[in-house]
């Protein structure tokens, strides 16, 4: 690990690397300015731990925000749309 001071040098013996992602949102609908809809990158800013909380995506990034909504005290629902093959 390197940050602006110096190079970190971390031992372990498994590790995930999370680089990064990009949000979808669906184009059936208008959600530009709706203060009520975030993508996985506005829900880690939010400041305050909202009383219930709809997740739109039951992939990894939104069972892991819904998860560490729940701990935080959120009533947390996830919906899924799988398509069968």
């Amino acid at each position: 690990m390197e940050t602006e001071e110096e190079q970190k040098f971390i031992q372990y013996d498994k590790a995930i690397i999370a680089v990064g992602s990009i949000s979808a949102l669906p184009a059936a609908f208008d959600l530009e300015g709706n203060k009520r809809i975030m993508t996985s990158t506005e829900a880690l800013e939010i400041e305050e731990i909202p009383k219930d909380l709809l997740v739109v995506g039951g992939g990894y990034i939104g069972m892991e925000l819904g998860t560490v909504y729940a701990k935080l005290g959120s009533i947390v629902v996830v919906v899924e749309a799988l398509v069968p093959y």
